[in-house]
């Protein structure tokens, strides 16, 4: 005998999943919560959920022990009810205002859209409609006839997405000039770049440099400090103060968030298995060993071009890391304010190089990763030591499809339209006078 098992989550009402009883399927849901009306599902809640239920548990508290009561409010207030009661409490029996809901902020942005004489036209709607039908590879006209199964008007869906466009305009009107995007910021957008999936991460470093002498007991101590700092967040910054060489020790090697298509890629599948505090094994850059932290992953939600290539300058300073050596190079630093003036201020003594992300050595492509345009690391060796190597980032390319600037414009200008958008309605919830008529 064998079995065909299917593991999902209803992200619509009209979810497949509520058809495969009728296919001879066997289904069983497991709500994150004890449903209240268990005459939702069906006679469809997972056995051991109904023994529970039988024998008195409350109604209403989680199912799981990797949700609390709190985490799952949270959820539910950031996400919506809609959406909670499909995606977590596996729900697909939903009202029509559920469906298609108007919330407060529903009203709020009615009201915002009158007091402004904005509205939505008759093609912006059917637009709108159409796009909304899209999403689940739906033509209007199938969507509407769908719904009405489910004794949903089509007026209703009609309102609800006009609500959505008239809130849209609304923003267009009061904000488009201050969300308009110069040439300068999608360079700069294209110049820090991005990563698959629209990440980026916070992380920790701790590096030491490795030199024949110490080299053995280098690698003993970063093995101990990798297997005993795990989860210790406080442990590793006090490790980096205590043995890092990066100008982060100060800080406890904390490091600022960087999109995690800048991280080399050979760090970044290292990077992509670590949960909050997790550290890495020891990772060779160059001369030297470093662990890394994570510290924190967000997904932005704005994916530029991949980074194709670098230009960076390097220049090699004799006496290593010593105070002299080092306050030559702040000299430098303070002499430079592009790459360019490398040929003026030092002529012949530096090394300007233009390769492919994944050619840079590993060490000088991680610092390149902390660093914008004309910024400088002095932090890396040579010789066992003997020779800093000064690191200059000169610019990112990117490979830009045609009209990519003008996707880049209009991805960074919705992105900034949002965040006015969030702050307007707290401005409008604040105002708000909410009447109860009894």
């Amino acid at each position: 005998d064998s079995r065909i098992l299917f593991l999902g989550t209803p992200q619509t009402s009209f979810t497949i999943y509520r058809k495969l009883a009728e296919r001879n399927y066997r289904p069983f849901v497991w709500p994150a919560r004890y449903p209240s009306n268990p005459s939702n599902y069906e006679g469809l809640p997972a056995p051991q959920l109904v023994a529970d239920i039988e024998q008195g548990v409350e109604k209403g508290s989680p199912t799981d022990t990797r949700f609390s009561d709190l985490d799952l409010m949270e959820r539910e207030a950031s996400m919506g009810r809609s959406n909670f009661q499909l995606q977590f409490m596996l729900d697909t029996t939903l009202s029509d205002s559920e469906k298609f809901p108007l919330k407060f902020e529903g009203l709020l942005q009615e009201q915002a859209g009158a007091l402004l004489g904005v509205s939505a036209s008759v093609d912006e709607i059917q637009a709108g409609m159409e796009e909304f039908a899209a999403r689940a590879s739906l033509t209007t006209e199938e969507l509407i006839t769908l719904i009405a199964q489910d004794g949903i008007a089509a007026e209703t869906f009609r309102d609800f997405v006009a609500a959505g466009v008239t809130w849209r305009n609304v923003l267009g009107a009061r904000f488009s000039a201050q969300a308009r995007v110069s040439d300068d910021e999608i360079d700069r957008a294209l110049a820090l770049g991005s990563s698959e999936g629209a990440a980026r991460v916070r992380l920790a470093e701790l590096v030491i440099p490795l030199t024949p002498e110490t080299e053995d007991e280098i690698r003993l101590l970063m093995n101990d400090l990798s297997r005993n700092l795990q989860g210790d967040t406080g442990g590793f910054a006090q490790a980096a103060r205590d043995f890092s060489a990066a100008p982060t020790a100060a800080d406890g090697g904390l490091l600022d968030w960087r999109p995690l298509s800048s991280i080399p890629p050979g760090l970044q599948s290292l990077v992509l298995v670590l949960g909050d505090g997790d550290v890495t094994e020891p990772v060779p850059l160059g001369p030297a060993l470093a662990l890394f932290q994570m510290r924190g992953f967000q997904e932005t939600g704005f994916v530029n071009p991949p980074v194709s290539t670098v230009d960076y300058a390097t220049i090699a300073l004799p006496g290593g890391r010593s105070e002299e050596t080092l306050a030559q190079a702040q000299d430098l630093i303070d002499d430079l304010d592009t790459c360019d003036d490398l040929y003026g201020v030092l002529p012949g003594g530096f090394e300007r190089i233009a390769l492919p992300i994944g050619e840079v050595p590993s060490d000088i492509a991680f610092e390149l990763a902390k660093l914008d345009a004309n910024e400088t690391s002095t932090l890396l060796t040579r010789n066992n030591g003997q020779t800093l190597l000064m690191v200059m980032m000169c610019g990112r390319t990117t490979e830009l499809p045609e009209g990519g600037r003008e996707e880049v414009r209009q991805a960074l200008f919705t992105q900034r339209l949002e965040s006015y958008a969030s702050g307007y309605l707290e401005e409008l919830r604040a105002a708000a006078i909410i009447r109860i008529d009894e």
